[in-house]
């Protein structure tokens, strides 16, 4: 299975160990949702315990769930692991639902497979022609999702441009610090997310991965979803797949699980949007100036005598109007 997928039943496993009440939807989840076999075993003597003895919480429940493994010692140690590392116990519910969807996405891939078989044992006619259509629909529909149900070579760190030397290279690199910092703020604290969106764009983030991200946190925001870095990761390989069942490739490499790890446990002394409101600033100075050094570069070159007009809004030179409305470009320029 994929890391995300993993990371979802882990959640799961690790939220059901928590004190949080039980949601409504849990029933609908059933163990042979979960890809990992361990992971089956867990949730069958989780729920279990907690549905025969709701008075179980905290180390009482994580012994008991022990006890009934085959190492009482490892799996207590696996518990609390479980424990402490789901994102937030509250998500429960959109933990189950990543399970759900990534187990439904297996089957597809499963009957997919199903029907290629028979299509190729078919005995001749529109009977074959449909079956193998249908298989190679399923197929197609599998391969757009395959982020989310197949095994994946290793956790990547993510690939973010950085200058190498010079001043350049220490502003890039001090841009990329408070873009972090205000992403981790951001997916800590995800309530900001509605305040960003009245003043900062996603075009702000300078690194496509980081933008990706900040997009993604505003999108869950406004649906009022769960919001942390499985949840965050989810929705992106989702929205990913989905562009691709329409033909639009994204042209870039998504953010890594590593990477949003990393967000989550990054500590922040500014606020999301404090750090915006600087970030936001500082491109606006950065704006005047270019547009102030096209004025002057305009006046050094005699433009200005020649009878042309400058915006001091606008970087580009123009003639004058006339009266007629809208400038028109310089010939040439």
């Amino acid at each position: 299975m994929s890391y995300l997928t993993f990371r979802a039943e882990q959640a799961v496993l690790g939220a059901l160990l928590a004190a949080e009440p039980l949601p409504d939807q849990l029933g609908r989840l059933r163990a042979d949702h979960f890809g990992a076999p361990g992971h089956r075993q867990l949730y069958e003597t989780i729920t279990a315990l907690r549905y025969d003895h709701p008075s179980l919480s905290g180390e009482a429940l994580i012994d008991a769930a022990a006890q009934r493994g085959p190492d009482p010692g490892a799996s207590r140690r696996q518990l609390w692991m479980l424990r402490t590392q789901c994102p937030d116990p509250r998500h429960l519910t959109a933990y189950a639902a990543m399970v759900q969807a990534a187990a439904f996405r297996r089957e597809v891939a499963a009957e997919a497979e199903r029907a290629e078989a028979e299509a190729g044992y078919s005995v001749s006619g529109d009977g074959t022609v449909h079956q193998r259509r249908f298989a190679e629909a399923l197929t197609d529909q599998s391969r757009r999702y395959d982020v989310l149900v197949t095994i994946e070579p290793g956790r990547t760190q993510p690939a973010i441009g950085r200058a190498s030397v010079g001043p350049s290279a220490e502003a890039a690199e001090r841009r990329a610090q408070h873009e972090h910092a205000l992403l981790a703020d951001l997916l800590q604290n995800p309530r900001q997310a509605f305040e960003l969106a009245t003043f900062m764009p996603d075009t702000t983030f300078r690194d496509p991965q980081r933008r990706e991200i900040y997009r993604t946190i505003r999108t869950l925001a406004e649906d009022g979803e769960a919001i942390d870095e499985v949840t965050v990761g989810w929705r992106i390989a989702h929205l990913r797949a989905a562009a691709r069942m329409y033909g639009a490739e994204p042209g870039t490499q998504p953010p890594s699980d590593v990477y949003l790890d990393r967000l989550a446990r990054t500590v922040t002394s500014v606020s999301a949007v404090e750090i915006g409101r600087g970030l936001v600033a500082e491109d606006i100075r950065s704006s005047a100036r270019s547009r102030a050094n096209a004025i002057i570069r305009a006046v050094d070159s005699g433009a200005v005598t020649r009878g042309l007009s400058v915006d001091p809004l606008d970087s580009t030179l123009t003639r004058p109007t006339n009266g007629r409305p809208g400038p028109t470009p310089w010939p040439g320029r």
